[in-house]
């Protein structure tokens, strides 16, 4: 215990261990509870209002579906002329509980008709590009298992995927608009924020063996097996906690601020009730809270691939330069190039880019057929996360248990 409260203490003397803390308290912390505070003063006067009430009261407007020519439609114009002369469809009452009530009117209907027919406007949504090569609403679903049925392949793993996935999106569909206000945010602030913590984590622990050599202190360690055991044990450990902290951190800290402070109303709304955007297109009927569960463990589980792999980089490299380069490289360069490039392969999808992202996982149906067995990316990338951890970890034990990390190059 001695050993592993060294080596943690180690890891938190470096300068780097001053910016993770920073941007945990300003993005999980500062900035929530910011936005909860004005939330709550500009509309004091309504927050004893029950919410069931809200909601019930809200849920009686029609939400009709946008019509791909609008310029003809008169519920569209109707809500653009509302909104441009800034007058609200809902009381007064309602207000506090929807910051632009008119914007949340335009929202459902939009991402409702974007999951049955593509798009209607011309404004693309923000990470959910729709192109001639993809199938992501229910008509080229449908148009995708008539080009197959034509060809007489109604037996093959892509009929039949497309026909799973034709189900799960009437299963996840949007019924109604439901308030789920500070869920909306919660996911807004965790979204890519675990990158930027990603990155400095690389930087904190990339000399957690380098130092060793630099020091001469691996040759006092080598003299003992049981040293060199305890050491690397007390090593990976604390790298392997460091990331799982940072991880829950990042989830629980605005959690806690939002759904405490604010309110958890909207838990049960499915994963495409999040917003027009990333979960427009999912497949996905897992209500919000039990999305955030998901994501807070596969948060954690990436970032403890990311702690091993950067110590095995930094016993394999002995140097905390090359440590750092070749870990920042892992985790951006897949995200970098998908986004230039607007395309995603097979080498994006399972890097550590997408592990520490998990829109990724959920925004599309993905499936992959291995040995007749049809495995969802979701599950696929969470075993890909799991297999890094074990693989580096038990790279960097034996490495450094057979001596061959020891030797004087």
């Amino acid at each position: 215990m001695k050993l592993f409260r060294f080596e943690l203490k180690k890891l938190l003397h470096s300068p780097i261990a001053i910016l993770i803390p920073v941007i945990l308290i300003a993005a999980g912390l500062v900035q929530p509870l910011l936005y909860v505070h004005n939330y709550k003063a500009v509309n004091a006067k309504y927050q004893n209002k029950d919410i069931a009430a809200i909601i019930a009261e809200y849920d009686t407007y029609t939400q009709e579906p946008l019509l791909e020519d609008i310029e003809n439609n008169l519920h569209y114009n109707e809500l653009a002329r509302e909104r441009k002369n800034l007058q609200r469809v809902v009381p007064d009452d309602l207000l506090p509980y929807f910051d632009t009530p008119i914007d949340q009117l335009f929202l459902y209907s939009n991402v409702q008709h974007y999951r049955d027919y593509g798009y209607a406007l011309d404004k693309p949504l923000f990470g959910s590009s729709e192109n001639a090569s993809s199938v992501r609403s229910k008509q080229s679903i449908v148009d995708a298992l008539s080009a197959l049925t034509e060809e007489g392949r109604t037996d093959s793993d892509e009929f039949r995927s497309l026909m799973k996935h034709l189900e799960m999106m009437k299963e996840s569909d949007i019924t109604g608009v439901r308030y789920n206000h500070f869920w909306v945010k919660l996911q807004d602030s965790t979204g890519t924020i675990l990158l930027v913590l990603a990155a400095a984590f690389v930087l904190l622990i990339s000399s957690v063996f380098s130092r060793e050599y630099a020091t001469g202190m691996y040759r006092i360690l080598a003299s003992t097996p049981l040293g060199k055991r305890q050491s690397l044990v007390c090593k990976l450990t604390a790298c392997t906690l460091l990331g799982i902290g940072i991880a829950l951190l990042m989830n629980l800290l605005p959690a806690a601020v939002y759904l405490g402070l604010g309110s958890p109303v909207g838990w049960d709304t499915l994963l495409p009730g999040l917003g027009e955007g990333w979960f427009t297109y999912s497949p996905y009927s897992l209500p919000v809270y039990q999305y955030f569960i998901l994501k807070t463990l596969i948060d954690c589980l990436a970032m403890a691939a990311v702690g091993a792999l950067t110590a095995w980089l930094s016993l394999r490299t002995r140097s905390s330069l090359h440590t750092a380069t070749i870990g920042l490289l892992l985790l951006f360069t897949a995200y970098g190039a998908t986004f230039l490039t607007d395309q995603e392969s097979v080498l994006s999808r399972f890097s550590l880019t997408y592990g520490l992202d998990t829109r990724m996982l959920f925004s599309d149906h993905v499936v992959y057929h291995l040995f007749g067995i049809t495995v969802s990316y979701p599950v696929a990338l969470t075993l890909f996360m799991a297999g890094l951890f074990v693989l580096f970890t038990f790279l960097a034990f034996r490495r450094y248990m057979r001596g061959k990390a020891n030797q004087v190059r």
